[in-house]
């Protein structure tokens, strides 16, 4: 089962970002009212399911396509939450559910929020909310802005020719056009930022949207490494 052990460590990861945990909980704890039904998009290792709950959901559905979903429920089996969650092994976009639910709940947001098809996965689902319902994420914003960062550049080299006598360009040309994931500081930028993405998750278009040329007036002297990316994301009002 190699794809089962690759995706622990992901959801190891996922799981061990209190800043995210903690503010999809708050969030979840401040939109749900009790006796909410609540339908939790690519639940995973069921976090967010057991937050819902937590924050007083009467029933959870929580759908996943991926077969690490027998692990959701053998945890909320050890946790107590067997009966409040309904766990469906299905792809989203062949959803279908036999009622309504208060809220939506997903985290579909990659390290620059998009490439989960979050848009459309979300549209798809808006069928099942109620009137009034709530979605979660409420709105997503993707920045970007030109950057400086040596050090993390000159860690991305192979090996000059003169080592080894054999040229390793192309690898290195793949290695510095990659997403790395790096705490950078605001004086690293060249630039001011930029939004190059925003979706409203109750009413956005079902695709992604980037703006398809942004102009940067750069802010100072420096050599451009690349650009950093990082999103915004209100979970819930002042979330």
């Amino acid at each position: 089962m190699p794809d089962v052990y690759g995706a622990v460590g992901f959801h190891r990861m996922l799981l061990d970002d209190e800043v995210r945990c903690d503010s999809y909980r708050r969030a979840l704890r401040a939109i749900i009212r009790p006796g909410d039904l609540v339908l939790d998009l690519g639940t995973g290792s069921g976090i967010m399911a057991f937050f819902a709950c937590q924050a007083g959901a009467r029933h959870v559905y929580a759908v996943d396509s991926s077969d690490f979903i027998h692990f959701a429920r053998q945890l909320a089996r050890e946790n107590g939450l067997e009966e409040q969650i309904t766990f469906i092994q299905e792809d989203i976009r062949k959803l279908q559910l036999d009622r309504q639910v208060d809220v939506i709940v997903s985290e579909l947001i990659t390290k620059i929020a998009i490439g989960e098809r979050m848009e459309e996965l979300t549209a798809r689902c808006r069928r099942f909310l109620k009137p009034g319902g709530r979605i979660v994420p409420q709105n997503v914003e993707l920045w970007l802005a030109p950057v400086e960062v040596p050090d993390l550049y000159k860690n991305l080299d192979f090996p000059d020719s003169s080592v080894y006598g054999i040229g390793f360009d192309a690898l290195a040309e793949l290695s510095r056009n990659q997403i790395q994931s790096v705490r950078f500081q605001p004086e690293q930028l060249l630039a001011e930022p930029r939004c190059v993405y925003h979706y409203n998750s109750l009413s956005g278009d079902p695709s992604t949207h980037l703006d398809e040329r942004l102009v940067f007036r750069l802010s100072r002297e420096g050599t451009m490494h690349g650009y950093a990316a990082w999103f915004v994301a209100e979970l819930a009002d002042g979330v």
